[in-house]
């Protein structure tokens, strides 16, 4: 049994630079008939709609789900026919809790004796509060990154998306970690002061959300044969442990990560991932 894992997909109204994806209805419609045919589950682990950023600071994240959920109608009533999909909502999507009755977390029986447990991360650093209702900063952050996306993609092209560039310098400066000088370069100053302004009212740092993530899936773990899946970080992470249990972060799905995406097999009890821009790439 081969198992697809995907979160963070931050789809927008496409063509607005609230869209993180990239990708037009009839190009994710392909991508979801290709993926039916090939995995026996698919899971969407949360943040696979963005409602969150906008180019106003106040703003209805209920009407502006409902404004993507119209745009986004042929890909949202094509997951929903899938034979075999799971969908959990994410903190950047939380009013699909109400609109579609999505879970926040879940647990599958699998194949081989296999049991899949999956939540996107969000709530184990802070409560649902946290996301639904926003300081001001917030709001002010996610409005600053709306204008900046639509002036990028003005002046560099469609594909140009801000959040998608932090999360890659985040993931190239977490892998330069060993190798970093203990004082710390601007750069890392800048991140160091990032990663604590998006840690505020959490009820952890969110430098440590890595660490929180591994915690927490060994007390997930059940004896043996468990799969535990976060995404919410945009940081992919596999790590086998003993008794055949398996952690991963689905990270991000994005132009940037060449839309891959991790795959799990039963049957081995490992974890492959599958890039999927150069099929992408036929029908841009």
């Amino acid at each position: 049994m081969n198992v697809l894992c995907t979160s963070d997909w931050h789809m927008g109204i496409y063509g607005d630079p609230s869209d993180a994806l990239k990708l037009n209805n009839n190009q994710v419609l392909d991508l979801l008939s290709r993926w039916e045919t090939e995995y026996d589950l698919i899971l969407f682990n949360g943040d696979i709609l963005e409602v969150l950023k906008s180019a106003r600071i106040k703003f209805s994240h209920s009407e502006q789900a409902q404004r993507v959920l119209d745009d986004r109608l042929p890909v949202i009533e094509k997951i929903m026919s899938l034979k075999n999909y799971r969908w959990i909502v994410g903190n950047h999507d939380y009013p699909l809790e109400q609109l579609l009755g999505l879970p926040q977390s879940l647990v599958v029986p699998l194949e081989n004796d296999y049991t899949l447990i999956a939540q996107h991360g969000h709530l184990l650093r802070a409560p649902i509060e946290h996301y639904s209702q926003y300081a001001w900063h917030f709001h002010l952050m996610y409005c600053l990154s709306w204008w900046i996306d639509r002036v990028g993609m003005k002046l560099s092209g469609e594909q140009f998306c801000l959040d998608a560039m932090i999360a890659q310098s985040l993931n190239e400066w977490r892998l330069a970690d060993a190798h970093r000088n203990p004082s710390g370069t601007a750069r890392d100053r800048i991140i160091r002061l990032f990663m604590s302004y998006a840690s505020l009212n959490s009820d952890v740092n969110y430098a440590s959300l890595d660490d929180l993530f591994h915690k927490k899936a060994q007390q997930l773990f059940g004896q043996r044969n468990t799969l535990v899946t976060f995404g919410h970080s945009h940081h992919r992470q596999i790590q086998y442990f003993e008794n055949n249990n398996v952690y991963v972060n689905t990270g991000s799905f994005s132009y940037h990560s060449g839309y891959s995406t991790p795959i799990f097999s039963t049957d081995e009890g490992t974890i492959t991932i599958v890039k999927n821009q150069s099929f992408l790439s036929v029908y841009s």
